[in-house]
């Protein structure tokens, strides 16, 4: 079993020829689960202009998540800042934060969530994609309205009972260097790019500030699991998965395929690279080879919390797989906040 906490990642992945309401009623389903499983947070992504994905206001989602949960923290994984003003995002975060009784996380990301540039661009008003510099200012920015009186001295009202706790996101050294400056918990993306987490570690961790947000630094790591109760059974399921990646990074878009249909699907040679290399942001199997799949990451980049992406669509599988993700964990329902909060 491994020692740290361990909290799940939802994009409300939509499968072809089913509602995208589906994809969210499906969330709400696998929330409650985790809290009955003792999951440390529940977090949504941000996407846009994707068949694939129904989580696309994450602000709405977090509220309903977290007013169909009691316990569990609920959060974003994350708000994409240069889609919506930072005093935007810090009202509803701060206000979901006082109704849920402080159990929101803010997770921040620099990017757009859309592959599409015209919707980038839509998203950014027609402004152009924001440098490192405009993006850390941003965040500062939406930092300052959750300072105690400062928001008042903006002439902005906020609930202040329960501030949400920030997160900043990200797969590089860009992103872990800003965590590190701000003094923030860091949310490394393996499942997305498996060879950089290294690097992006070692960045947070060696030039990290103390803070009033934390006093040492406090990384989480994110890793896709497909679990079942069988090791073949854990392959079909992860096929489905399999063929949405590799489709979107051909520049193809699509629903998440069938558990049939993606078992017929040919990969061509650069789809199977594609699949190859993702894989190692990942671990699959039955329960026996989740937990040695965790353990073996845990042991790799030391997190201080683990967040787990189970793309399965079918929500009686989606609840075994993250059921064999708890019986790895001891800590799961520790302290939930590094923060203090």
């Amino acid at each position: 079993m491994i020692d740290v906490p361990v909290s799940v990642l939802d994009t409300a992945l939509v499968r072809v020829e089913r509602p995208a309401s589906e994809a969210l009623s499906h969330a709400l389903t696998a929330a409650r689960g985790a809290e009955r499983l003792g999951f440390r947070r529940y977090w949504v992504a941000e996407h846009h202009g994707s068949p694939a994905f129904a989580a696309v206001a994450p602000a709405a989602l977090v509220a309903w998540l977290a007013a169909g949960t009691e316990s569990i923290r609920i959060g974003s994984g994350g708000v994409m800042l240069p889609n919506h003003h930072p005093l935007i995002v810090a009202e509803q975060f701060a206000s979901i934060a006082a109704l849920s009784g402080g159990r929101a996380d803010l997770g921040l990301g620099k990017g757009t969530g859309a592959a599409n540039p015209a919707i980038a661009e839509t998203l950014r008003r027609g402004g152009p994609a924001p440098s490192d510099q405009a993006y850390a200012d941003e965040v500062r920015q939406l930092l300052g309205y959750f300072t105690p009186g400062a928001s008042a001295e903006a002439g902005v009202t906020l609930p202040e009972s329960y501030p949400p706790q920030a997160w900043l996101l990200g797969s590089g050294p860009s992103s872990a260097a800003l965590a590190a400056e701000l003094g923030l918990p860091l949310a490394v993306a393996n499942h997305i790019r498996p060879g950089a987490t290294e690097s992006a570690l070692d960045v947070y961790r060696s030039q990290f500030k103390p803070s009033r947000w934390l006093d040492q630094p406090h990384a989480m790591v994110s890793v896709t699991v497909i679990g079942a109760a069988t090791g073949a059974r854990a392959e079909e399921l992860a096929r489905p998965y399999e063929v949405l990646m590799a489709q979107a990074r051909a520049g193809q878009k699509s629903a998440l395929f069938t558990v049939e249909q993606a078992a017929e699907y040919p990969f061509t040679p650069a789809e199977r690279e594609t699949v190859a290399r993702l894989s190692q942001g990942g671990v699959q199997g039955d329960a026996a080879q989740v937990e040695r799949g965790l353990a073996e990451l845990t042991s790799r980049f030391h997190p201080d919390e683990l967040i787990v992406n189970v793309p399965i669509y079918a929500i009686d599988d989606r609840l075994t797989a993250l059921a064999a993700v708890a019986g790895s964990t001891l800590a799961a329902s520790a302290d939930p906040d590094p923060q203090g909060h």
